[in-house]
């Protein structure tokens, strides 16, 4: 809903780089409760217990349904809606209608997902099979889309963690020769 190229400030970094750095087990716990995937009572505590933290939570929030703010940093700014724009653009009736329709439902239940992070005690249906009902398969593409972008931001913290170890290792080098004089 957001691209992955803007900066990142360095404290947001840290923070997330300190929550997932070697903590794969939270980022499937987070997947398995934003995806319904049937995720345990320990995975649902894991997540819990990680969004209680409101910084985080609100990081994560914005990473994943961002909104307008006057303080983000250039380059930070997003909108759940943007790139709407170029599906819909010159577009027939039915597009228009399809493609704002599965990004609604994509919103919506990413919504539903961070509501699901403080309080995992919910359920989420993520269920992208066809339907009938349905000729211009609206719910299927708001389904893919939101799976998608669940995995893709997902994967975003866990490279922004990645590209911050080393720095996290130098600090505990300095910390333990800080120690020593």
């Amino acid at each position: 809903m957001s691209d992955n190229k803007t900066p990142i400030k360095k404290d947001v970094a840290l923070l997330i780089r300190d929550t997932f750095l070697d903590n794969e087990e939270l980022l499937k716990a987070m997947r398995a409760v934003a995806l319904g995937l049937n995720p345990t009572e320990v995975q649902k505590s894991l997540v819990a217990t990680a969004m209680a933290n409101d910084e985080l939570y609100g990081e994560v929030k914005q990473r994943l349904l961002p909104s307008l703010e006057y303080d983000y940093s250039i380059g930070q700014i997003g909108h759940p809606w943007a790139g709407v724009q170029s599906m819909i653009y010159g577009q027939t009736a039915d597009t228009i209608s399809q493609s704002v329709g599965y990004k609604q439902i994509s919103i919506e239940l990413t919504q539903k997902a961070l509501e699901l992070f403080r309080n995992p005690d919910g359920e989420i249906n993520v269920d992208p099979t066809p339907s009938e009902d349905d000729p211009f398969q609206i719910k299927l593409l708001g389904m893919l889309q939101y799976m998608e972008h669940i995995e893709t931001q997902l994967s975003f913290l866990y490279a922004i963690a990645e590209n911050h170890r080393e720095t996290k290792e130098q600090l505990s080098k300095k910390q333990k020769k800080d120690n020593t004089q």
